[in-house]
């Protein structure tokens, strides 16, 4: 089903979701998964934009 509220989000990785810790994999940023849950489960898309 369309949605037309329903937005396109591209998200940065290093230091939006996680902390940056190039090459390594940060610690997740406080609230960055279950914000973006939240945003997927409402109908947006999420591209991850690294």
């Amino acid at each position: 089903m369309f949605d037309p509220n329903a937005k396109t989000i591209a998200v940065d990785f290093d230091g939006t979701i996680v902390e940056h810790a190039y090459p390594e994999i940060g610690k997740e940023m406080l609230f960055a998964f279950e914000t973006l849950k939240a945003l997927r489960d409402k109908g947006h898309k999420l591209i991850l934009w690294t």
